[in-house]
């Protein structure tokens, strides 16, 4: 038969674990300011003021998508206009000079692009050129102009029809030659020498190109030597003498 012992005495548990701390509770009114947000931002909005629309921003904003364009371009030639304070006439005659294709190979196909060249005048002494980039022709012609109004030139005539006297100019590889001519002589220059000529109010001039005839290269070299261009008001400035008009 096994033998049964019985202990007697009370039982006695292990340790007890300690609960988790948990976090001490932060009393959020303390830290809050006791004064309202309100006023600040109702102080704040009523300093801000709204800005006031000009008559142009006021006249797009009204008009139609199709007529914003004309507007932006006559107000364009208003401020060239005051700004400058040439003589010349709101209407520009406009001129293609170049237009050249550009093809840029990627892995999903070749992007097409468009440079143009052009230059405009009045016939009255003011002529500009710009050029522009676009993904369509017409884009790129458009661009060009709205630069070629932007880089307008005043180019002062003898007499109104020629220059007052040979001048040489050179743009890179490019020489360029000008001549005045008598009355009647005609304009014997180039089809991108006389464009320019022309769109400015010249009418008798003479002129070469020696080098390389790069349509971008020969529109800088002209409006490079007509700016070189003196009048005798100018040369008598800078040589410090006074112009003779007449002899006794």
């Amino acid at each position: 038969m096994p033998l049964i012992i019985f202990v007697t005495g009370s039982y006695t548990p292990g340790p007890q674990k300690e609960p988790l701390l948990r976090p001490k509770e932060i009393d959020v009114e303390d830290d809050v300011d006791e004064e309202p947000l309100e006023e600040d931002v109702g102080e704040i909005v009523a300093d801000v003021k709204p800005r006031e629309l000009s008559s142009l921003e006021l006249e797009l904003q009204n008009a139609p998508r199709r007529k914003q364009r004309f507007i932006l371009q006559k107000a364009l030639k208003i401020r060239n206009t005051e700004t400058e304070g040439r003589p010349r006439k709101q209407g520009f005659t406009m001129k293609v000079v170049d237009v050249n294709r550009t093809c840029k190979v990627t892995k999903g196909g070749g992007i097409l692009n468009f440079t143009a060249l052009v230059i405009c005048g009045n016939g009255d002494g003011v002529a500009g050129y710009g050029k522009g980039k676009s993904a369509e022709v017409s884009a790129a012609v458009d661009k060009a102009y709205a630069r070629a109004l932007r880089n307008l030139h005043y180019f002062e005539r003898f007499d109104g029809h020629t220059i007052f006297h040979e001048k040489h100019s050179k743009y890179g590889q490019t020489k360029i030659y000008l001549w005045p001519a008598l009355s009647g002589t005609g304009m014997r220059a180039s089809h991108t020498v006389g464009g320019i000529l022309r769109l400015a109010g010249f009418k008798n001039v003479k002129s070469k190109v020696v080098g390389s005839r790069h349509p971008h290269n020969t529109v800088k070299a002209v409006f490079q030597a007509l700016s070189e261009i003196e009048t005798p008001e100018e040369a008598a400035e800078r040589e410090g003498r006074e112009r003779v008009t007449h002899h006794a």
